[in-house]
């Protein structure tokens, strides 16, 4: 769960946070009379991009943190060993 929060989360922030501008930006914009902005626009691509661009640093972040914290050798699984637990280890 928490890998698709990692990946999910920053790609679809920027996303929503222009959805909530637009609706704040449309309902000001009723209130005083203007004009109302288009939701497809400039910024719902800039958006974007910027929601892409973060998952990607966020993904890259994972990655060689992954690496960095690899441990080496065999794991060797918990198992019963005379009614007690033996917890799993690395060998």
């Amino acid at each position: 769960m928490s890998r698709i929060m990692l990946f999910l989360l920053p790609a679809v922030l920027p996303l929503l946070l222009y959805v909530v501008s637009f609706i704040y930006s449309n309902r000001k914009a009723l209130r005083y009379g203007n004009k109302q902005p288009k939701f497809f626009s400039k910024e719902l691509y800039k958006a974007f991009i910027t929601g892409m661009v973060i998952a990607l640093i966020c993904f890259c972040i994972f990655i060689f943190t992954n690496f960095y914290y690899q441990t080496e050798g065999l794991y060797i699984p918990a198992k019963i060993v005379n009614g007690e637990l033996v917890k799993g280890h690395n060998n």
